[in-house]
């Protein structure tokens, strides 16, 4: 009964990744549209992995790339051993990935997205964050902080929520990214948390809720 609800549940998230797909770029007011619904289902149900993976691919598709990590993230501290989150897990790599970029010589050069959509907050900091936490993971180079006991993977994530959680809050409410995960992952930073949260994510102890 598991095996077919698990294979159900990713049949159905294939096509809404699919959907969104197709919408982006061309039809761009349609996946804001898309975005702003997958917004209040995740308000409404906060522990629901469903809303959040399907947030994170739609983030995904329009090139929000922290929105995209915060949801990201959620989902896995929730559901960390599912065919989805190592789908979920591969997304990470991808976007922490595009941050950086080898030259033939093999110097590792730091990229920052001039394109990204700042309608859900303006993220220069925690994109600068995440494009150097991958240059370290692919330098191989020893860490210090918080997270330098854990994975190179857990590192990169580890740091970046710490980063995102400390911006400024926002007053604009229409940034549901800022908003709603910043409240999320503030709280979870002020209570010592997030490297529990992270272990969560790559499956490492009991998930995460509120």
């Amino acid at each position: 009964m598991g095996l077919r609800y698990e294979k159900l549940r990713a049949t159905r998230f294939a096509a809404v990744v699919a959907v969104l797909a197709a919408l982006a770029p061309a039809g761009a007011i349609a996946q804001a549209s898309s975005v702003k619904l997958l917004e209040a289902r995740v308000e409404a149900h906060p522990e629901d992995p469903d809303a959040h993976f399907a947030l994170a691919e739609a983030y995904r598709v329009g090139r929000y790339r922290v929105p995209a990590v915060l949801a990201y993230a959620r989902l896995l501290s929730l559901e960390p051993n599912t065919a989805r989150s190592a789908q979920a897990r591969k997304r990470l790599d991808e976007i922490f990935g595009a941050g950086v970029k080898t030259d033939p010589h093999g110097s590792i050069n730091l990229m920052m997205s001039s394109d990204s959509p700042r309608d859900e907050g303006d993220f220069g900091p925690v994109e600068l964050v995440m494009s150097m936490s991958e240059a370290l993971g692919q330098k191989g180079e020893k860490r210090t902080g918080q997270f330098a006991n854990l994975p190179s993977a857990q590192q990169r994530l580890g740091s970046t929520l710490a980063v995102f959680a400390e911006l400024p809050l926002s007053a604009d409410t229409s940034a549901f990214a800022t908003r709603f995960y910043g409240a999320f992952y503030r709280e979870l930073h002020v209570k010592k948390g997030l490297e529990a949260f992270v272990k969560a994510a790559y499956g490492e102890q009991k998930a995460v809720t509120r």
